[in-house]
């Protein structure tokens, strides 16, 4: 089933205010219609209709509360960010030559010795332990 190519006239003209309504929500407001179950039910079809031919129906939910209510809500456009990011070289360098042979407590203590003599820093230990299981798990 697709989206009608226009939303009848009257039926525009009585979703106006609506329409309007619904294009100054801000991300995260709600907008609540209230009216009879068979004009929820075509005042749904009409909003996603429109919404579809704004290229904006992702950025909005409608949820049918009731049979005589309907809930229309600007969806948040934050998506978090997700990056890969590298185990540095040295990092992977001084696993394999000095702590694949250990066990986990030796290759903690030879971390932090390396730490103390200032061959890395803290978080660097960190990413140390975590190459370090990770290869051997």
């Amino acid at each position: 089933m697709g989206y009608p190519k226009s939303i009848n006239e009257d039926r525009a003209a009585r979703l106006a205010k609506v329409f309007q309504q619904i294009r100054e929500l801000r991300e995260g407001q709600t907008l609540l219609i209230e009216n009879t179950p068979e004009a929820i039910r075509q005042n749904r079809m009409d909003i996603y209709t429109w919404l579809f031919h704004r290229g904006e129906k992702s950025l909005f939910k409608i949820r049918q509360l009731s049979p005589t209510s309907l809930q229309i809500i600007r969806q948040s456009s934050s998506t978090p960010t997700v990056t890969m990011v590298e185990t540095n070289q040295r990092i992977k360098d001084f696993v394999v030559d000095c702590l694949l042979d250990c066990t986990p407590d030796e290759a903690k203590n030879r971390t932090c010795l390396a730490i103390d003599e200032g061959r890395f820093n803290d978080l660097e230990g960190i990413e140390i332990l975590r190459e370090y299981e990770r290869i051997t798990s």
